[in-house]
Order: C-alpha cells, then structure tokens, then sequence
C-alpha cells in the first residue's frame, strides 16, 4: 500500500511538472511572440492610445 502512494504522488509531482513546463513555454513565446512584433506593434499601441485621449 506504501509502495503505490509514493508512485502515486510521483505522477502527480512530474503532472505537475510538466504543466509548468508547458506554461513557462507559453510565456516564452509570448516574449518571443512581442519582441519580434514589437516594432509593428508599439506605433499601433500609440495610435490606439492617441485614439483612448480623443474619446475621453
């Protein structure tokens, strides 16, 4: 009974692992994602910015 507890909470140790894993991946390519785009991105965020100020 001891045996399979400790293989037990193992699966869920490496589940919980991997499931930071895919996250930490996520993140990265989001960064990745931004930092490539960001010349495109930062005078469009500006624009629309610009456009917030009007309406207000």
């Amino acid at each position: 009974m001891r045996m399979l507890t400790s293989t037990n909470s193992r699966l869920t140790f490496s589940a919980s692992s991997i499931r930071l894993n895919a996250a930490i991946a996520v993140v990265r390519a989001f960064w990745v994602f931004v930092g490539t785009n960001a010349a495109k991105l930062i005078p469009s965020l500006l624009s629309f910015l610009d456009c917030l100020n009007c309406a207000v």
